[in-house]
């Protein structure tokens, strides 16, 4: 099995994406589920990003929405500069990395599992 959160790194703890800046928002069981979420997106965009929130909190706004998905990297210096980004402890946003680095880490951890 892949390992998805491979595919992510945290870019911004304590931040969650800014209303504006968020494509699609769903309910999330987990990280993971998060994650496939961003990798499976709907064929209007490409989700390069999101950000998430363990479920019972408050994520979401109390809507239940604790995984909001984006099309901008959340690298780019330009997402906080145009006020992608609020301050929230409960959430923590990711970056997708490219689909070379994504499938080498999971065919290094596959072939570690292997030994």
């Amino acid at each position: 099995m892949s390992s998805l959160p491979d595919c992510f790194l945290l870019s911004h703890p304590d931040f969650r994406l800014s209303a504006a800046f968020v494509r699609a928002a769903v309910a999330a069981a987990d990280f993971r589920a998060c994650a496939t979420e961003c990798i499976h997106t709907p064929p209007h965009f490409t989700c390069r990003g999101f950000a998430f929130a363990p479920p019972g909190g408050n994520g979401g706004g109390g809507g239940g929405a604790n995984c909001q998905l984006t099309g901008w990297d959340p690298r780019d210096p330009a997402l906080p500069a145009e006020g992608g980004l609020a301050e929230d402890p409960e959430f923590a946003v990711y970056g997708r990395r490219s689909a070379r680095v994504c499938r080498d880490r999971m065919k290094e951890k596959e072939e570690a599992r292997a030994f």
